[in-house]
């Protein structure tokens, strides 16, 4: 059979391969084996049975020692070396019987030696037996294999094991619960987490029984029948814990509790605790939160607001006491510890009679005020320095320790303290200090809507400019006063006071010193009255004063007269003020508040009437009077829709030109009824009522178009004055009504001039420059009347762009007789000439007044001594018929 035969030899086992130079000599073999189903390959040499070997891979080899070129030795060297046949069988066949040779053949690696000739018999018998050891070598050391092979799965799967333990233990052990392994209600292993739960090492939780770590008050034997029943019916147990560590710290754990078999409990079962205590704490928080707020705007009281707010804290904190501190001014006082007996109140109230100065650190409280944050005390027994008394103070109710941390406003103001008191050493943690954070920022909400509120109904009963009672808080005691008054038969006062003349100071001087003026003239009058007496303020500068059963009541006016009189030193202005009193007495003058304030207004009135700086008793006539002044407001609503207004004109005098170069336009009320009013009984009401500013109107039209008017008749270069009144003034559209005015009546502006008053232009010079401003730029000429009565300033004066300074008759009446009109007259017209205005006084009377304002170079003057205001028949003919020049020195 050569190489080239089948190669389904290959698989099979049973193949003898023979290697032999003279193969003819083993046809008797070859036939045997073939007799024996053996399939038999001939090799004639060497060379050509390595080939056979390595392509076939017989079951064994019989191999001829001598053969020419290869001999067997080294044939059977090069098949051990060759992996693939290694493991054949190889049978030496040889004729030499030398030891040595066997011994060689054994050496290279044959499995036996047959010597030629040999028995057929024999041969058979040592393939066989070879085979059959060859067989069982491979199965040995496929089963080796296959051991080996089940020896590696299983080491693989023990170290899969192990590596599954190993995580097994590491997710125990790193896992963000608490895992413990329970045998008849006890610890018997628990993993890291577990152990740092409760604050202990692993080993001092072994064995212990799972009641221990229950908190106070779960230690009865409810919770172990529940979980029993649970486990039997369910195989779980879950439910909410309060846990209580070594240090006496509580905290809220989820716990799960699961039988290892639910039918045999005696196997263990597997505990589970999830740390909740955030949770639960924020549960809390927003369930008392909402309670709380719900307080708040139901009105609780504040008392009732806080012990809330502490019973919060004490529901979540093991052995804990809480207590609130106010802070009024410099000094906290105890407000609640509902917690502790009223002998700690009372106790500390001896140690801290008037409260703890925030200035000393006298306790943790006050030191957390002076440090603004929270402050502990670990050990009353041995307190901070300077805490000795507060200590001792807490001991004696068995406190121990101490947090205390300040309530803020939403501004950062504080307004006080939250304390909280351990009777058992306790150390506060991250979550419980969060805890208490969040109670304290409520507690400080509810404490400052607290404050806001008495704030607001404080500002609902007084004037906040002056702190005093307002009209609302005036009414009610009033009231209260009658009831009184009229139960015990007693004497009620109700007295008005007005401050003289305010307005022009307020206006002059400015809100702010006016302001300042109404504070320092409040507290005057306080310092006057009874603490049972009632000062209020209704507004401006109007005062009410409820006096009981004062007498003689002169005696306390006349102190409050003298109060507001006392000078006044404002802004670098050294100010003298004067009040006009009237009082009403009940029940004589009035049952009722409404009535004494009515007539006590008409009596005060009444004194502004006599000149002022005066108290008054109200009387019936008082009445009647103020009677017919609420008659002629009335008449004054219609008056102008009634054509009852007319103009008076007064002529204007220039020394200069000794000609008259202007008039002035008066206002005056002729009634159908009253007949001609004076303008002093109505130009005030109509400016209270806001009636000025269309009655200014229509004078500023009139006096326009009867200028014209004169023009056009022949009577020229007259410059028509109007007033212009405070109201009119501060109107923000004044300048568009001036110019309305002039262009209705075709007036050029330049015979236009307005007169504004010093008081009007210094209430707000900015403003006033502005509007003034503005006026000018139309050619309308700009004076300021009254000069000298009011606070201006030269610096103020020179930013006015204004053409005339007009001395106030009060200056020239007295003239010159009077040294200190002299003085003021002269001033002005100095003033006047250096900022380049002209001066015109009026109030002229007499000749003496005449020459002393021609002699001081006075530019113009206008009054009785050349004529008084006229209707506008008699004033045009006085124009006419005045000379030109006319030398009213001669």
């Amino acid at each position: 059979m050569s190489i080239g035969e089948s190669s389904t030899l290959k698989q099979q086992d049973q193949v003898i391969l023979i290697i032999d130079d003279t193969p003819t000599n083993l046809g008797v073999l070859v036939d045997e084996l073939d007799g024996r189903h053996f399939q038999v390959l001939i090799a004639e040499d060497g060379e050509e049975g390595l080939q056979r070997a390595d392509y076939v891979v017989p079951g064994l080899i019989l191999l001829d020692v001598m053969m020419p070129g290869m001999n067997g030795f080294e044939v059977c060297t090069l098949l051990k070396q060759n992996d693939k046949t290694r493991h054949i069988p190889v049978i030496f066949m040889t004729a030499s019987s030398d030891v040595t040779d066997k011994v060689a053949g054994f050496e290279v690696g044959g499995v036996d030696y047959i010597t030629k000739p040999f028995q057929i018999e024999e041969v058979v018998s040592r393939v066989k037996l070879h085979l059959s050891l060859c067989d069982m070598q491979q199965r040995l050391t496929e089963k080796n294999q296959q051991l080996v092979e089940e020896s590696q799965v299983r080491q693989q799967a023990e170290e899969a094991l192990n590596q599954i333990l190993q995580e097994q233990q590491r997710l125990l052990e790193y896992s963000g619960v608490g895992i413990a392994f329970l045998q008849q209600r006890r610890i018997v292993r628990c993993n890291q987490k577990f152990a740092l739960l409760f604050d202990q090492e692993i080993d001092a939780l072994s064995d212990l029984p799972l009641e221990s770590l229950y908190s106070a008050e779960y230690h009865d034997d409810y919770i172990h029948q529940a979980a029993h029943q649970s486990l039997v019916q369910q195989g779980e147990y879950v439910l909410d814990i309060r846990y209580q560590c070594r240090d006496g710290r509580c905290f809220w754990g989820e716990t799960i509790l699961t039988a290892i078999d639910r039918d045999d409990l005696s196997k263990g079962e597997i505990l589970v605790i999830h740390d909740i205590d955030q949770r639960k704490r924020t549960e809390a928080l927003r369930i008392g939160q909402g309670q709380l707020f719900e307080m708040m705007v139901t009105g609780s009281a504040l008392d009732d607001i806080l012990n809330r707010l502490i019973q919060l804290i004490e529901a979540h904190q093991v052995a804990t006491l809480g207590a609130i501190f106010l802070k009024k001014h410099d000094r906290l006082t105890l407000r609640t510890v509902p917690g502790l007996p009223d002998m700690f109140a009372e106790q500390y109230e001896t140690l801290f009679p008037a409260g703890e100065l925030v200035t000393e650190s006298s306790s943790p409280n006050s030191e957390s005020v002076m440090r603004e944050h929270a402050v502990w005390c670990e050990d009353t027994l041995e307190p901070t320095p300077g805490w000795e008394a507060y200590g001792s103070l807490l001991n004696q109710f068995g406190i121990q320790a101490c947090y205390t941390i300040p309530m803020v406003t939403s501004q950062g103001d504080i307004l006080g303290t939250l304390t909280l008191y351990f009777i058992e050493k306790y150390y506060m943690s991250q979550i419980d200090m969060t805890f208490v954070d969040m109670v304290t920022r409520i507690a400080g909400i509810a404490i400052e809507r607290q404050y806001n509120e008495e704030r607001i109904q404080y500002l609902a009963h007084h004037d906040t400019l002056t702190e005093l009672p307002n009209r609302t808080l005036l009414g009610d005691r009033l009231n209260q006063g009658l009831l009184w008054a009229q139960r015990y038969d007693r004497n009620v006062s109700v007295v008005l006071i007005d401050l003289d003349h305010f307005k022009m100071i307020n206006d002059s001087l400015g809100h702010s010193c006016g302001d300042a003026l109404l504070q320092i003239i409040a507290k005057r009058m306080v310092a006057c009255i009874r603490k049972t007496d009632t000062l209020a303020r209704l507004g401006g500068d109007e005062f009410v004063l409820i006096l009981y059963n004062a007498n003689p009541i002169e005696l306390i006016l006349n102190r409050i007269k003298e109060a507001i009189a006392q000078p006044i030193d404002i802004a670098d202005h050294e100010i003298r003020m004067t009040g006009s009193i009237g009082f009403a007495n009940y029940p004589d003058d009035g049952e009722t508040a409404e009535a004494l304030l009515r007539n006590a207004d008409v009596a005060m009135y009444h004194v502004k009437e006599q000149g002022r700086n005066h108290f008054q008793h109200y009387s019936l006539d008082m009445g009647h009077k103020l009677q017919e002044r609420m008659v002629l407001q009335e008449n004054l609503r219609h008056a102008l829709d009634n054509q009852e207004f007319i103009l008076h004109y007064q002529p204007q005098y220039c020394f200069h030109t000794q000609r008259i170069v202007g008039v002035e336009a008066l206002l005056r009320w002729q009634h159908p009824e009253f007949g001609m009013v004076p303008p002093m009984r109505f130009i005030e009401l109509a400016e209270t009522t806001g009636l000025i500013v269309p009655i200014g109107d229509w004078v500023l039209q009139t006096a326009c178009k009867q200028n014209k008017a004169w023009q056009d008749a022949g009577i020229e270069g007259l410059c028509v004055a109007v007033n212009v009144s405070a109201r009119q003034f501060h109107e923000q559209d004044l300048p568009d009504r001036v110019a309305a005015a002039l262009e209705m009546s075709g007036l050029e502006a330049r015979y236009l001039e307005l007169e504004i008053t010093e008081s009007v232009v210094m209430q707000n010079p900015q403003e006033a420059v502005e509007i003034m401003e503005k006026i000018n730029r139309m050619g309308v000429q700009l004076s300021i009347d009254d000069f000298g009565t009011g606070y201006s300033s030269l610096s103020a004066l020179k930013n006015f762009p204004v053409h005339r300074l007009k001395i106030d008759r009060a200056f020239v009446s007295d003239l010159p007789d009077n040294p200190e009109g002299c003085s003021i007259a002269q001033a002005v017209i100095a003033l006047g000439h250096n900022l380049g205005l002209n001066v015109i006084a009026e109030g002229v009377e007499d000749d003496r007044q005449l020459a002393f304002l021609h002699q001081h170079q006075c530019d113009e003057i206008q009054g009785y001594y050349f004529c008084r205001p006229e209707p506008v028949e008699r004033c045009e003919a006085f124009l006419l018929s005045r000379p030109c020049p006319l030398n009213l020195l001669d």
